[in-house]
């Protein structure tokens, strides 16, 4: 990964206090990996989730994430195939 793209994904997570106060579940900073398992946890929050899957956008260079399987899944029931 590249600093530039390490420094966007840091600079988006301080956007929340939410995620300001909870970096340490969100990214290993021994490792260099972002811990997926955050987006489960109790402290997020709607906003907090957008940022933090915002940043691991980021993060992954647009790898998909999870959440777009059921994002798409929504979007069919709700708007038809």
């Amino acid at each position: 990964m590249s600093s530039t793209a390490l420094e966007a994904e840091k600079a988006t997570i301080y956007i929340s206090d939410d995620t300001r106060r909870n970096i340490k579940s969100i990214y290993n900073f021994k490792t260099g990996c972002v811990k997926t398992e955050c987006l489960h946890e109790g402290w997020q929050t709607s906003g907090s989730l957008k940022v933090v899957r915002m940043a691991f956008n980021l993060y992954c260079n647009g790898t998909p994430s999870v959440f777009d399987y059921d994002d798409a899944v929504k979007e069919l029931l709700l708007y038809g195939e």
